[in-house]
This record gives structure tokens, C-alpha cells and sequence, in this order.
């Protein structure tokens, strides 16, 4: 079976859990930031996009052939110019189901019924042909490789692999310590990619530590942002209780 030409095509399918044999959406809590990030690297490696120090802008008053990347250059057209980062997660959370629905039309994917715990009969999406998707994986991974060594590999391939590993797709052929420097992921979409995901983080990590603090404070503390109790004054503060 022929492998879908699209970036976005393509990192969705690695996203096929082989081990499972199904693909399972709500364990890839980044796969819609990925998806999106493929769009947009699609979008530059072909000349739509152009990098402005770190702001995506359109290139061309053209529309790309597939529908998906054209809606996608089409929400750009005419507004604000964003930053890679910014315009990653934008509809992120919307770009995966018109992608796996291409998918299925394109008969890539399907939805078969399979057994849930081994015994329960469940209509679970699929793809037909899972060495494909295997050898999809085997050349990633060797783009990968080969880019660690500083040898040329193909961009296109090596840039699914690099938004691959930052979306914590299941494969095992991403090994993160291969790739995730953020120096080598050198196309401004996989770095505002990057710049998002970080952000992401770092926002999650504040809320819990806030929360945490915040739980404290009602034993005692007083002030700041220290809980001075449970935490053992990793939070920097000083309890004021007795």
C-alpha cells in the first residue's frame, strides 16, 4: 500500500499503536498539537509559509491540492501574523479527526470490529495494512539516525520524526534521546512546536506546584508563595503558624 504523501497523514498513522493494534486517541494527550505542527511544516517545506524571524506569514496567494492543508493556509490568509509557537496550538484540538476521516476515505484506515479485553467486540479505527506502517516507522526512525550522525536524510521524513518525538507518539523507534535537542529541530514550525509544548508544560507544572501551596496553607501557613508545612519549604515561603 502506497503511504499518504501528506506530512500530517503520514505522522497520524505513526501514531497506530502496533502493539495494540488500534489507535488510541485519549493516551496522546499531544497527538492534536503534532497533527497541527505537520500542517504547518507542510505548509513552509512547500513554500505557503515563509519564516519571518519567528512569525509564520503566507507566501502565496495559491491554495495547496489538499483540502486540509488548504482550510488550514486559508484560517492565515488575511489575519494577524502569529508566531510558529502560537499558531501550533491554535485548533489543535479540532485537527485530528478531519485528519484520521481523510485517512479512512483514503482507505488507510479502518474501522473493523476487534476485541476489547479479548472478549468484548468493539468497532475500533484501524489501518489495513500494518507493514506498511511498520516500514513508515523503520524509515523515520533511520532519518532520525542519520541525522544524529550528521548525515543527509531526507527533510521531510527527518520532520516527521522530530514532531514524532515531541508529540510523545507511541512508536518505539522514537528514541528521545536522539532527537529531542531543540538546536537540531532547525524548521521554524517543529521549533515553535517545541516552544509551545515547553510553555505547556511549564503552565501545568505551576498550576500543580499553586495547588499544592495552596493545600498547604490552610495547616499553618501564611504568607507568599511558601507553604512552609508538607512541602519542607521547597515552595520558599515561611509558615507564620504556631
Amino acid at each position: 500500500m502506497e503511504l499518504p504523501q501528506t506530512l500530517h497523514g503520514r505522522l497520524y498513522l505513526l501514531s497506530y499503536d502496533r502493539d495494540r493494534h488500534c489507535f488510541d486517541e485519549r493516551k496522546l494527550p499531544l497527538l492534536g498539537y503534532a497533527v497541527r505542527a505537520a500542517m504547518l511544516t507542510e505548509l513552509y517545506l512547500t513554500g505557503y509559509l515563509t519564516d519571518d524571524d519567528g512569525i509564520a506569514r503566507v507566501a502565496s496567494s495559491s491554495r495547496p491540492a489538499d483540502p486540509l492543508l488548504a482550510d488550514t493556509l486559508a484560517e492565515l490568509t488575511g489575519r494577524p501574523a502569529r508566531t510558529w509557537a502560537w499558531l501550533a496550538t491554535a485548533g489543535s484540538t479540532s485537527t485530528t479527526a478531519p485528519v484520521r476521516w481523510q485517512l479512512e476515505c483514503g482507505g488507510w484506515i479502518d474501522r473493523r470490529w476487534r476485541l476489547s479485553l479479548g472478549v468484548i467486540p468493539v468497532r475500533r479505527p484501524g489501518v489495513y495494512d500494518e507493514e506498511a506502517v511498520g516500514r513508515l516507522a523503520d524509515s523515520v526512525a533511520r532519518a532520525l539516525r542519520d541525522a544524529a550522525g550528521g548525515r543527509h536524510t531526507d527533510p521531510r521524513t527527518l520532520a516527521v520524526g522530530r514532531i514524532a518525538v515531541l508529540g510523545d507518539l507511541p512508536d518505539q523507534f522514537l528514541v528521545h534521546d536522539v532527537i529531542a535537542r531543540p538546536a537540531e529541530a532547525n524548521l521554524p514550525p517543529v521549533l515553535g512546536l517545541h516552544t509551545a509544548l515547553d510553555t505547556i508544560a511549564r503552565i501545568v507544572a505551576q498550576q500543580t506546584y499553586s495547588g499544592r501551596c495552596g493545600r498547604s496553607r490552610s495547616f499553618g501557613c501564611s504568607s507568599g508563595f511558601g507553604c512552609g508545612g508538607g512541602c519542607g519549604g521547597g515552595c520558599g515561603g515561611g509558615c507564620g503558624g504556631g
